[in-house]
């Protein structure tokens, strides 16, 4: 997948959620995490239909160069998309971008799907967040993610605290 700032867009509200995931190597290690939407685009929609139509949904979306018939799509659904980056891994972003089926006339609605990166798309994909949180949002994939681990500790501090609700 071609990655720009034209195929990878920061939803406009700019939507994200923070959070934690664990991963136990050797010892439980919690780490933070950011869930950012995105913007729905061709380059998004191509790669998630193709997904669906290897595992035999209909696409949302007709090719371009017209080899589906518009009749053949579910072309009344969309696709919600969100990438994560995470304070564990040394390239930041997630080795996947999720896609989320809407469409209730679809067998598979809220469906998610995995788009696959490697890891020259997932250093491009970063330089592309950063630089749209930098200029829309006035904030950094770094200062999100400490923004994470500030709320993971805070949250383990309180749960540790109150250890009976938990």
């Amino acid at each position: 997948m071609y990655v720009n700032k034209n195929t990878i867009a920061i939803c406009s509200e700019g939507y994200w959620n923070f959070g934690s995931d664990q991963i136990n190597v050797d010892f439980p290690c919690k780490f933070p995490t950011v869930s950012i939407a995105l913007e729905e685009t061709d380059t998004l929609d191509k790669a998630a239909d193709a997904i669906r139509v290897e595992l035999g949904y209909k696409p949302m979306f007709p090719p371009h160069s017209g080899e589906l018939d518009p009749d053949e799509c579910d072309d009344v659904g969309w696709y919600n998309f969100y990438v994560g980056l995470n304070g564990f891994d040394d390239l930041i972003v997630d080795g996947c971008i999720e896609a989320i089926v809407q469409s209730e006339r679809a067998e598979d609605n809220e469906q998610s799907y995995l788009i696959p990166l490697t890891e020259e798309e997932r250093v491009e994909i970063y330089k592309v967040l950063d630089e749209q949180l930098k200029e829309r949002f006035g904030t950094s994939c770094d200062q999100l993610l400490e923004e994470a681990r500030l709320e993971m500790i805070e949250l383990e501090e309180y749960r540790a605290k109150h250890k009976e609700g938990f």
